[in-house]
C-alpha cells in the first residue's frame, strides 16, 4: 500500500493478465460472458487513455465515478455457486477463477491515482532478462542473484527518467565515494539531472579526486 503510515506490501493487480483468460474462453468456448468480459475491459482500457494525462487525483475521482460502477458490475457476474468451479483447467473455468479470487488485487488500481491499470511497463523492462538468461545460466550465488537484481533496477530506472544508463553509472561511480550515506536519495535516477547541476563540472571531468559535495537541498515547506 502506498499510504505513508501502511508498510505492509498489498498485491496489485494487472487487468492485461487477466483479460487473457477471457480472451481464450472467447476463442476456444465461444463463452458469451467473455466476449462481453472483454468489451467491459476494453471501456475501462479507453478511460485509462483518456486521464493518461490527468494528475493522479483527479484520475482518482475519475476511477470512481466511472470505473468503480463497471466493476461492481463486472465482478458481479459470478454467483458464489459458481466457486466449484472455479478449479477446473478450461478456459471458462479460469474466468470464473478472475472474478472470484482476483477481484481485490484487480480493483486496488481504484484506491490510488498513482497505480496502473496494467504491468505492461514491468512487463518490457523484464522482456531483456527473459531473453537474455539464457547466456547466463548461474548468478554465482543468492547474493550475485540480488545484486544483478538491484543492477537492472537501476537501469530501468535510468531509461524511465530519460538518462543514458552508462553515462549514469560512470558519474555514481566518481561521486559515490565521497557521497554522504544518508543522502544517497538525491543520486537516485529520479533526480540525477539536478545533483548533477550542483556538482563541480571540472571535478567531476577528472578520472580522479575527490569531489566537493554540496549542502543538502532544504525541503519546501508544507502548504
Amino acid at each position: 500500500r502506498l499510504d505513508p503510515g501502511d508498510k505492509s506490501p498489498q498485491e496489485v493487480g494487472c487487468f492485461r493478465h487477466a483479460r487473457r483468460k477471457f480472451w481464450e474462453a472467447a476463442v476456444v468456448t465461444k463463452d458469451a460472458l467473455a466476449h462481453y468480459a472483454i468489451l467491459r475491459l476494453h471501456v475501462l482500457s479507453e478511460f485509462e487513455k483518456q486521464w493518461a494525462s490527468l494528475a493522479p487525483k483527479q484520475r482518482h475521482e475519475r476511477r470512481q465515478l466511472a470505473s468503480r460502477p463497471l466493476l461492481d458490475e463486472f465482478f458481479g457476474w459470478a454467483p458464489p455457486r459458481l466457486c466449484a468451479r472455479s478449479s477446473g483447467t478450461r478456459p471458462g473455468s479460469k474466468c470464473v477463477w478472475v472474478r472470484l479470487s482476483q477481484r481485490a488485487a484487480l480493483c486496488r488500481f481504484l484506491d490510488d491515482g498513482r497505480l496502473r491499470l496494467e504491468n505492461n511497463a514491468s512487463e518490457r523492462a523484464l522482456r531483456v532478462i527473459a531473453v537474455g538468461r539464457k547466456a547466463w545460466m548461474f548468478c554465482g550465488s543468492g547474493v550475485h542473484a540480488q545484486a544483478a537484481a538491484n543492477l537492472f533496477s537501476l537501469l530501468a530506472s535510468c531509461m524511465l527518467h530519460d538518462l543514458d544508463p552508462e553515462s549514469y553509472l560512470e558519474a555514481m561511480i566518481r561521486i559515490v565515494p565521497y557521497w554522504p550515506r544518508a543522502r544517497y536519495l538525491e543520486l537516485a535516477p529520479k533526480y540525477g539531472f539536478r545533483t548533477r547541476a550542483r556538482l563541480d563540472a571540472k571535478q567531476l571531468a577528472m578520472p580522479l579526486g575527490s569531489i566537493t559535495v554540496p549542502p543538502a537541498e532544504q525541503q519546501p515547506a508544507p502548504s
